[in-house]
């Protein structure tokens, strides 16, 4: 039986079911970006969405493929799940509330995914290409204040063209919450990009870094910002490996001891880092 899935004008047929789906899903790590206007509701082009549920299982399928990858020592071709997972995420990060809210979610799954395959022990050009991807996919999306991003947003939802301010405050905090989310994606993504680059750093001078700064400009162009305090990440050089970390949705420095967690409520306290 032939399956379809789209993304955006990216269409991708497989007569093999989910294995057929995710071989072809592969190739799309060719393309910088996708389109997904196509599929966005309250465009005059739409055709019915696709659902949340299945795209968070087609994500979590290829992260099980990516973990399939890592045990079998296959690092190259588990970087490239893992890095189709977070631009996936980063794709869905336009058009209304909940696909923005998607996109944040399978961006933390690929990320997870990155997380694991980023040690010490990987070659050199896979760190880097790690760098280059991260660097190429993700900034183009990153929202960085919230009235831009609530201007993109409003086109495409119905609540903004009531009178209502009753409504419109509802639209406001649905808004809000999407914009935290999104820049808890913004912050993970900027959290791996710089593990990439340090630990690249560490392969060719037998050292990690002492600050971030001194990795610019020959590892990162500038200072990785922590998108909850308008200042960089936060970096702590001690142990095995380095730990880099942002201070959260609540703002407050728990010295990235205590993880951010997302289902106890988007401005929950902790930071958000990635576990060694």
């Amino acid at each position: 039986m032939e399956q379809r899935f789209g993304l955006g004008r990216c269409s991708y047929r497989s007569p093999q079911g989910l294995p057929g789906i995710l071989a072809e899903l592969s190739k799309a790590n060719e393309l910088t970006q996708c389109d997904l206007k196509p599929l966005v509701p309250q465009t005059p082009d739409s055709p019915q969405p696709l659902p949340k549920e299945d795209m968070l299982c087609l994500a979590r399928l290829w992260a099980a493929e990516c973990r399939y990858y890592e045990l079998c020592d296959r690092s190259d071709q588990a970087l490239q799940c893992a890095m189709g997972i977070l631009k996936m995420g980063w794709d869905w990060n336009q058009g209304p509330i909940c696909y923005r809210l998607l996109g944040a979610e399978i961006v933390n799954i690929g990320g997870q995914c990155l997380a694991r395959i980023l040690t010490p022990n990987q070659p050199r050009p896979l760190l880097k290409t790690s760098c280059n991807d991260i660097q190429k996919w993700a900034e183009s999306r990153y929202p960085y204040d919230i009235e831009s991003y609530a201007t993109e947003i409003e086109p495409y939802e119905p609540l903004a063209f009531f009178g209502s301010e009753i409504l419109r405050m509802r639209l406001r905090k649905d808004i809000g919450e999407a914009f935290v989310a999104a820049q808890v994606a913004r912050a993970q993504t900027e959290i791996l990009k710089t593990q990439a680059a340090i630990l690249l750093y560490h392969y060719d001078l037998k050292v990690y870094p002492e600050r971030l700064d001194s990795m610019i400009p020959t590892y990162i162009p500038t200072l990785p910002q922590d998108p909850f305090r308008q200042n960089p990440l936060t970096y702590l050089p001690q142990g095995q490996i380095p730990r880099i970390y942002s201070w959260g949705p609540d703002g407050l420095d728990n010295y990235g001891g205590v993880p951010y967690n997302p289902t106890r409520g988007l401005s929950s306290s902790g930071d958000i880092y990635f576990s060694s």
